[in-house]
Parts: structure tokens; sequence; C-alpha cells
């Protein structure tokens, strides 16, 4: 707030074109509000606690594969406890673990060709690459033009007219 250095908080947060609340507000602490939040915990208490690392990851380490919506219907099967409403947070857990801990992904690197990348590199460009070096590029001859072809075989007859669904 540039204009609190000189002016009172309602002078500043008018010539600022905010609240004066907005203003004493800013005085008691001046990070944003995004910078004032912290790190959101859990809400509830993890359902998956006392299993995830027991069953859930052996299974993933065996079958690496696996699909999460297997191993909810293994985990219901087992603990008919948990209901449907862990398979959200069971799927979850399992994208983090396979992306930290879980087995490794292969790497692709995509290969692209740019069209005249290679000539670029050595100096020249498509055109150029044609010319010869000391000669001056020749003209083309010129060839005639072609005459105009009929549009149809009854138009080039004169039987235009003959058809009325052709009118041209």
């Amino acid at each position: 707030m540039k204009y609190r250095q000189t002016d009172t908080p309602p002078v500043a947060a008018a010539k600022a074109s905010f609240s004066t609340l907005t203003a004493y507000r800013f005085e008691k602490d001046r990070r944003l509000p995004s910078q004032k939040k912290g790190v959101r915990g859990r809400r509830r208490p993890d359902p998956l606690a006392s299993v995830f690392e027991t069953e859930v990851v052996p299974m993933l380490k065996a079958a690496p594969c696996v699909r999460a919506v297997a191993i909810f219907e293994e985990m219901l099967r087992r603990h008919p406890e948990f209901g449907a409403g862990i398979s959200r947070t069971l799927e979850r857990r399992i994208r983090a673990w396979r992306a930290i801990p879980g087995e490794e992904q292969e790497v692709i690197f995509r290969q692209t060709h740019d069209a005249g990348a290679r000539a670029r590199l050595r100096g020249r460009t498509r055109r150029s690459a044609r010319r010869r070096p000391g000669r001056r590029p020749t003209a083309r001859p010129r060839t005639a033009a072609r005459p105009l072809r009929a549009r149809s075989r009854l138009h080039a007859a004169g039987h235009g007219a003959a058809c009325p669904a052709r009118q041209l």
C-alpha cells in the first residue's frame, strides 16, 4: 500500500479504491491470503491406515498391473466393514504409491523429425542446397498455357441448352 506511507489507513484505502476494513486488516498482517493458508491436513482419520501397508502394497508388488477396482473388491471381500466409501480413497493412495515407490516405469523419449533440420545444421536451406556454388540459377523455360477444357461432353458438343437441369 504505497499511499499508506503518507496517509492514514482510511485515506490510503480510498485512494487505492478498497475498503477501510481491508486497509486496517492489511495493517495488521501484510501477507496475502494465499500466503496465510497452512497445509490442510486430513479432515477425518485415514480408513486405510491399518490395511494399506500390510495388505494393499504386497498385492501391488505381486501384480503391478492390477487395477484399483480389483484391489477394492478384494478389500471388501476381506474387510466388509469398510463399505463403498473408501473406493476413491483407495484409488488415490494406489496412484500415489505407483508414482513414487511403485514399479519403475519405462521411459520413452519421443523422436521428432523437423523437415529441413539437417540442412539447417549444415548452414543451408532447402532452396540454397539445390544451387551449386558459383553458378547463377537459370530461368526455367515458360510453358504454353494449357487450353481450357470443356465442362462436360454435352457442353462441348453444344448441347448445354438441351438439358434444363444443367443450365450454365
